[in-house]
């Protein structure tokens, strides 16, 4: 197709508006999070092995699952890697979930393939460390705002993931760019510009 014809609208988030919080009983002191379903392209169970290594040199630490409740495959996968008693599934409100952001050492986006990921942008807009894989449209929305790992490697994902539970000054630095990213995903450009795609159809 004739690249001419094509208009690329990014997605939008509303950078102005306040962020509430509300508060999760009982909630770790350190812990990661995971956001979202968990099928199989969202690369779920490469999550789950790096935890379950990860868990014995870390044994306070704990997993986030804001989403819906586990299936039994999912609960059996947690149970074979012994963390079932690490992992915590909380179906939060939007509230809940801003509070989770704020408060986890980082977020982890560890899909093979998504169109967009909007939970990128809710992670930035709390001030929140990312961790992506290096698939899909990620390096495209992230840009230098998250630390990336190689999609299919184990390896790789302990690495990072180490990397990020060791180093204050890491996290912080994403924080930061991760608020500069954000600026090119206001809700009035999103509009503005798909606004603007319409006008020249006409």
């Amino acid at each position: 197709m004739n690249e001419d014809k094509i208009d690329v609208v990014y997605h939008g988030i509303d950078v102005k508006q306040p962020i509430i919080y509300e508060d999760i009983q009982n909630l770790p002191e350190s812990y990661i999070l995971y956001v979202g379903n968990r099928y199989g392209y969202k690369n779920f169970s490469l999550l789950i092995a790096a935890f379950s290594l990860l868990s014995k040199e870390y044994p306070e630490l704990k997993l986030i699952l804001a989403g819906g409740n586990l299936e039994i495959a999912e609960q059996e996968l947690l149970y074979r890697n012994h963390i079932r008693e690490k992992v915590i599934q909380i179906a939060a409100t939007d509230e809940q979930l801003n509070l989770l952001y704020r408060k986890t050492l980082f977020f982890i986006y560890p899909s093979l393939y998504e169109g967009f990921g909007i939970p990128i942008l809710e992670a930035f807009k709390n001030g929140c460390p990312v961790l992506l894989s290096d698939a899909s449209c990620f390096p495209e929305i992230a840009g230098n705002a998250a630390a990336y790992f190689e999609a299919l490697s184990l390896d790789s994902l302990i690495s990072e993931m180490k990397k990020l539970l060791e180093s204050t000054n890491k996290r912080k630095n994403l924080i930061e760019k991760g608020n500069e990213q954000l600026t090119f995903y206001s809700m009035e450009s999103c509009v503005s510009n798909t606004i603007e795609t319409y006008k020249r159809l006409f």
